[in-house]
């Protein structure tokens, strides 16, 4: 009986391996998601505190346009691709209110990563994502 038993842990082995990599793989890879979903957020976050601060609308066009520029260079991964970074102040003037919207990249210049995994998934399961942040100024009156 011992001589059939001879290989069982190598083929086993062979069979565990591929599923342990691409388990480990996809812990990476979200983890490289989840980095540039917290960048984008950081970076609305950021950019309405900044945009608070200008007294004018071109130097709040202007910090969108360089924080737009720092996300787009700085992403981990190329499954996303930011389409917009818009800051605008509310129908009052005073609070800021940011929209970062990406959408899923199909660009055949991405990583094979993003391709593969394009190929698995529709854009109905990840067709993309919107972050909205408001800033709200320091001087507005609250009514008290």
């Amino acid at each position: 009986m011992r001589r059939f038993q001879k290989g069982q842990s190598i083929v086993e082995f062979a069979l565990v391996l591929p599923l342990f990599f691409v388990l480990l793989w996809g812990i990476i890879y979200f983890g490289l998601l989840f980095a540039d979903y917290l960048m984008l957020s950081n970076a609305a976050r950021s950019s309405a505190r900044e945009a608070a601060l200008k007294p004018s609308a071109a130097a709040v066009t202007q910090v969108g346009k360089e924080y737009f520029k720092t996300c787009k260079d700085n992403q981990f991964t190329q499954f996303y691709v930011l389409q917009t970074f818009d800051i605008q102040p509310d129908e009052e003037g005073k609070d800021i209110v940011v929209t970062i919207k990406e959408t899923r990249n199909k660009n055949e210049d991405a990583n094979k990563v993003s391709q593969v995994i394009n190929n698995f998934l529709e854009t109905t399961v990840l067709g993309g994502y919107t972050i909205h942040y408001q800033m709200y100024w320091e001087g507005k009156s609250t009514g008290k």
